[in-house]
């Protein structure tokens, strides 16, 4: 069973006006709505990084190089989410 403690920064800012996000596209916005003025608390989009072990595990996995269907009843997965 994996267990981690996660510190996460909540206070750290990130600009995701560069980086393709439909939330912070000004354009888009604009063409939608008629206007580059809106909160655009509708899109699931977090403006905060990753966890780390996300990040770790992701890059584990894309490492392997190999991206198909996985069975997913393995003890790790079971195990990950309790406590």
């Amino acid at each position: 069973m994996v267990r981690f403690t996660m510190k996460y920064d909540f206070n750290r800012v990130i600009d995701r006006t560069r980086t393709n996000s439909i939330k912070w596209n000004k354009d888009f916005l604009k063409e939608r709505y008629e206007t580059d003025n809106v909160l655009p608390l509708w899109v699931a989009d977090m403006d905060f990084q990753c966890p780390q072990p996300v990040i770790d595990t992701l890059k584990k996995r894309a490492a392997e190089e190999i991206y198909g269907y996985s069975w997913h009843k393995i003890p790790a997965y079971l195990d990950s989410g309790t406590n």
